[in-house]
């Protein structure tokens, strides 16, 4: 995402010096703006989709926390990514058999902002909004020592929106006109295909307890429908993902239920040619939560969980609150 949108800097300084050229500044509004609009053409904008495609990823994955990520870019003013979703999950337990099949599914929804200041006093506002959901089957097969191989294949549909806000004559009179429709102002469909793997793990000891994961997911993104034909694209995201949680009992109670205060560690890795596509290629996170036994109760959810944490990375750092489950 953030290589080729730095092209578009590249333009405004081209810009700036067709515009003070004589000759070409006598040329029609119109003609400039079909010049710029075609450069922007030539530089294909379909190779954005694995930026698109990584924004999409975020709104439905379900092992990347909803936080907010504030990226350190060079070339856009403080970009910044907003992620909210809701994973569910449901095992099911057959008779006579100790590996057990569930279904998953994640709603989420995204917000990417970022500011270009392309030519002085010139700038464009740029906002990227995602939503959507998949639905997953897999399959969670215990090993030995607490160990459990996971499995899931899941399908989504999930709707990206583009928008901009200019400032500037320049940026009113010529590149609003020449960019709409191809980098910003329109809207896109598209389907998810995924395939997920990777192993769950339990110990208990003495006084403590620890339970880790991780997961190597591989998604397709594909644009079913557009509101313009130039930003059509099918893209691969591949991540990888780390948690690790201590959670040590204490002596104390919340309405009858008995609390833990847990210790989340976690990583999350983008894999690929595309894995830099936001900006940002991984992140770690750390932080405390407290938790709930409310098992008694006989609920399909037997633990709940609420704290806090930080995300901190080599060009992204943030925050994020945790609200969990555990069935």
């Amino acid at each position: 995402m953030e290589r080729v949108l730095k092209r578009l800097l590249r333009l405004g300084g081209w810009l700036l010096a067709m515009i003070s050229f004589p000759v070409l500044a006598q040329s029609g509004l119109d003609d400039i703006i079909d010049q710029v609009r075609q450069q922007v053409i030539q530089a294909r904008p379909d190779r954005l989709g694995a930026g698109y495609a990584a924004m999409m990823n975020f709104a439905t994955a379900p092992d990347i926390s909803a936080a907010t990520y504030y990226i350190d870019s060079t070339s856009v003013d403080d970009p910044t990514l907003n992620v909210y979703k809701i994973p569910l999950r449901h095992a099911f337990t057959l008779e006579g058999r100790d590996w057990k099949p569930f279904v998953q599914a994640s709603f989420g929804y995204l917000d990417y902002e970022a500011t270009f200041n392309h030519l002085p006093q010139e700038s464009i506002k740029a906002d990227w909004k995602s939503y959507g959901g998949l639905l997953g089957l897999g399959v969670d097969i215990p090993l030995d020592h607490g160990l459990a191989f996971v499995t899931a294949l899941d399908v989504g549909i999930v709707h990206l929106e583009s928008s901009a806000d200019y400032r500037g004559p320049i940026s009113e009179a010529i590149l609003k006109p020449a960019l709409q429709g191809v980098v910003f102002d329109w809207d896109a469909d598209a389907s998810l295909v995924g395939v997920t793997a990777g192993l769950n793990y339990e110990q208990q000891f003495e006084t403590w307890s620890m339970e880790g994961q991780t997961r190597l997911t591989y998604n397709h993104l594909d644009t079913y429908d557009s509101s313009s034909e130039l930003i059509d694209f099918d893209a691969n995201v591949t991540t990888f993902t780390l948690q690790i949680d201590a959670i040590k009992p204490i002596d104390a109670k919340l309405g009858g239920y008995p609390l833990a205060l847990v210790g989340h560690f976690g990583n999350t890795t983008f894999l690929g040619s595309n894995r830099d596509a936001l900006g940002f290629d991984y992140f770690f996170e750390a932080g405390l939560a407290l938790e709930t036994d409310i098992a008694q109760n006989n609920w399909p959810v037997k633990k709940l969980r609420l704290g806090a944490m930080g995300i901190f990375g080599a060009d992204v750092t943030g925050w994020s609150v945790i609200f969990g489950y555990r069935f």
